[in-house]
């Protein structure tokens, strides 16, 4: 879900009157850079395995249910800004992941033909957007055993010391 749609979730949830839908969403979203900041929350492996990405040929794109404000963030203090050579939000589409907009607006804006396209994904919601949009699901799951891998066409539970065979 984007940050609008988890406002209005805990709004029809749980109405509150002091605040409006927008200053909530801005409320949480400052909060989780924020926390980003200072704690962080890297994940291991991920600046060698785009590295060896961008050294293989591979064009690069991030399509996210996150808001524009936090991309940045993150992308800095994983060290892995530089890499990107398109960059999407869902937060200005009408929908967010599972729809497959955001992955074919990417695709779009990196001239790569859907079916051409890799998404290493690590939600259910988002792997079900990429094979709507007509492309192949890495799924990641960082060890999290709760990961639902129906969709997937291939899993890495880790960016350390991952092959690139998957991509040629």
């Amino acid at each position: 879900m984007t940050t609008i749609e988890v406002t209005r979730f805990w709004y029809e949830k749980y109405p509150w009157d002091s605040k409006t839908l927008e200053e909530v969403e801005e409320m949480v979203i400052a909060r989780v850079i924020e926390l980003i900041e200072q704690a962080g929350g890297e994940i291991n492996g991920i600046e060698s395995f785009i590295k060896k990405l961008k050294s293989n040929g591979f064009k690069i794109g991030l399509a996210t249910n996150s808001p524009y404000k936090i991309i940045p963030v993150v992308l800095e203090k994983a060290g892995i800004a530089q890499y990107f050579d398109s960059i999407f939000s869902a937060e200005f589409l009408e929908f967010g992941k599972p729809d497959p907009a955001i992955y074919l607006m990417t695709s779009k804006e990196l001239g790569i033909d859907p079916e051409n396209c890799i998404v290493i994904e690590d939600s259910y919601s988002g792997m079900m957007a990429a094979k709507k949009a007509g492309m192949k699901v890495v799924a990641f799951t960082n060890g999290n055993q709760d990961v639902n891998l129906s969709l997937a066409d291939y899993k890495m539970e880790s960016f350390l010391e991952q092959e690139l065979h998957i991509f040629s």
